[in-house]
């Protein structure tokens, strides 16, 4: 019996976004986000909801997303409080100029990073607090279909979240420190000897008015 309540718990815990695949963190773990978001900023997050807004052209695309309520917290009585809980997402699509396709009502999950948090007013006027996230991989399982940035590392943690691995056998940062570091690109030689042997950086001349020569000098009469 002990074994049935727990599995019962476990389905109620993941609730309506867990049973899709591709891990994401809960509202327990935003509001861990909202007590200090200068402490999560830049870290790899992902939540998963329902689009209540969206704006697209063919650079970038933002959307409004309201994160799912695991069933179990309306049996804690915290579902009132934070079952509407709602995040800005900017994704930006330099390089692929196609619109995504992503509506109001899609059930879609974001890989991003977190970026600020933000106040603002909401429809009756109120001060509202929301955390704002860089995407760089969406997943909408309303029509099953990922966009994703193909640079590294982002890559490699899109692959990671995928297949299951990302916040569950590896974190965001064991998967970065596998990733190639970037190289600077080397300066031809002749580049190289020309700024070793470039000419001291001249004086600037004392600030100060300045007079041409060439010009015959501006007077201003005395007054009378």
């Amino acid at each position: 019996m002990k074994q049935l309540l727990m599995l019962f718990l476990c389905i109620l815990s993941i609730g309506c976004s867990g049973l899709i695949p591709y891990k994401d963190q809960n509202l327990d773990y935003l509001q861990n986000i909202e007590k200090d978001p200068t402490a999560y900023r830049g870290q790899v997050v992902s939540f998963g909801g329902e689009v209540k807004g969206i704006t697209e052209d063919a650079l970038r695309l933002r959307l409004v997303l309201q994160i799912d309520a695991p069933l179990y917290y309306y049996a804690t009585g915290k579902g009132g409080a934070v079952a509407y809980e709602l995040i800005l997402v900017t994704f930006n699509k330099r390089g692929m100029p196609s619109m995504t396709g992503i509506k109001k009502g899609n059930e879609i999950k974001v890989l991003a990073r977190v970026s600020s948090y933000e106040t603002r007013k909401n429809f009756t006027g109120k001060d509202i607090a929301v955390l704002h996230l860089l995407a760089f991989a969406l997943s909408d399982h309303t029509r099953h279909k990922d966009f994703f940035r193909p640079e590294t590392p982002e890559r490699a943690l899109y692959e990671s979240w995928k297949e299951g691995r990302l916040f569950f056998e590896e974190s965001a940062q064991e998967v970065i420190d596998r990733c190639p570091k970037p190289t600077l690109p080397e300066l031809a030689p002749q580049i190289r000897a020309a700024m070793e042997t470039a000419p001291a950086e001249e004086h600037l001349p004392e600030k100060g008015i300045v007079f041409d020569e060439e010009e015959p000098p501006f007077l201003v009469a005395p007054e009378q």
